[in-house]
């Protein structure tokens, strides 16, 4: 009975084993198709589902590899057993784990080929969306928009410098960029020449950025010269044409100004015009005081046209030809202003001189008026009075004096 018992209990250890073995054997053949499989995903959401069932499945065979133990245990125990052909249970288990192995290492491969089509997936989105930024970063950079005028310029290039903080800040976009690509490239995928490709292409448009980046700065820092040029030329202008226009009642044509009518006003009177000669010798000097910066003005002007050669060179030559004729016609005009006031003021030295002189001619003259008609008075009043002549002598004198 106890032979027996041992018998029936090594038959159930052996049936066990067999049906246990059969089981896994089934697993392996059911899940083998899906180990084998080429679908990596049609894109980044397809693949990383099938990443995530094959990470489960790997899962499932940690499971199973643990039970294929367990039956390399039992099938030791079968093989100490005499009869029943232990032979069979061993080359069993090795059938099985030499086939789980094969399972296995396609399993693994499989893993990193579903990894890399996700990185794929990614790398290809990513670089995608990097690229779609970096040419609309390009539309700013490429902007030919150099402002109306100074304050305007400064605007742009406030929004510039924001811009470039932008660009800076995407720059780590485009690094996580080439790092991801030599991460996939280390691995050494099947499409690594795409990545190449899409990369170098990256490298081709960020560099255009930075290129175009670089040439707005420039041109965007020339411009600033030229605009204060233009302010300074125009606040000149402005200069001049009020100094003209406390000379002159109508402007100076390039100035707005027309120089066809002379102020008048050259003074009532000598005291007067001393006045209007006192503010015109302030006039003066701040003209002359103007001087220098007019100077700097046309050796920033030739500077400007040698490093802004073209339309610019030829708006600048237009702008200097304006502030020498502009500065000439208000020295001239000045000038003009300084002999009218001189000749005014000889003028009416002259007229006051005259008065002068002819007023003593009448004093005179009006003292002789006098004395004649006294002479005259008196003269009649002898004549017409009656005198007693005593004695020849009388009679000769009084005909003497009547005779004179």
């Amino acid at each position: 009975m106890e032979r027996r018992k041992k018998l029936v209990d090594l038959s159930v250890k052996e049936q066990q084993y067999l049906s246990d073995a059969a089981e896994v054997e089934s697993w392996m053949n059911e899940k083998r198709p899906t180990v084998e499989s080429e679908d990596y995903g049609v894109d980044e959401g397809a693949a990383q589902k099938l990443l995530a069932k094959h990470k489960a499945l790997q899962n499932d065979m940690v499971t199973y590899k643990q039970w294929i133990h367990q039956l390399a245990e039992q099938c030791n125990q079968l093989a100490t057993f005499p009869g029943h052909q232990p032979q069979r249970f061993v080359t069993k288990q090795k059938e099985l784990e030499a086939e789980f192995a094969r399972l296995n290492k396609i399993a693994e491969d499989r893993r990193l080929a579903l990894e890399d089509s996700v990185c794929l997936f990614e790398y290809m989105r990513e670089s995608a969306d990097l690229e779609q930024w970096i040419n609309e970063q390009l539309q700013t950079a490429m902007s030919e928009e150099y402002g109306d005028d100074y304050e305007h310029l400064k605007e742009l290039k406030s929004r510039f410098e924001e811009f470039k903080q932008q660009v800076k800040t995407g720059s780590e976009r485009f690094v996580l960029c080439e790092q991801a690509a030599n991460s996939i490239l280390r691995r050494n995928p099947p499409f690594a020449k795409e990545i190449l490709k899409k990369q170098e292409k990256l490298r081709s448009v960020w560099r255009l950025l930075l290129d175009y980046i670089m040439s707005r700065e420039q041109k965007l820092t020339a411009a600033e010269e030229l605009h204060l040029f233009n302010r300074d030329v125009a606040e000149q202008e402005e200069w001049v044409a009020e100094k003209v226009k406390d000379q002159f009642r109508a402007f100076l044509s390039k100035f707005n100004l027309q120089m066809s009518t002379m102020n008048r006003d050259l003074g009532r009177n000598v005291q007067h015009i001393h006045s209007l000669w006192q503010q015109h010798e302030v006039l003066e000097n701040e003209i002359k005081q103007g001087e220098p910066r007019l100077q700097k003005l046309l050796a920033e002007s030739a500077r400007l046209k040698e490093h802004y050669p073209g339309g610019n060179a030829e708006h600048i030559s237009t702008q200097q030809a304006a502030l020498v004729d502009g500065w000439d016609e208000l020295r001239n005009a000045t000038d003009d202003r300084r002999d009218m006031l001189k000749a005014a003021y000889d003028l009416h030295r002259y007229d006051t001189s005259n008065l002068l002189r002819t007023t003593l001619i009448g004093f005179r003259f009006n003292g002789e008026v006098r004395d004649l008609l006294a002479w005259a008075d008196l003269t009649i009043q002898d004549m017409q009075s009656e005198l007693n002549i005593h004695d020849l002598q009388q009679a000769e004198w009084l005909q003497k004096e009547h005779a004179k």
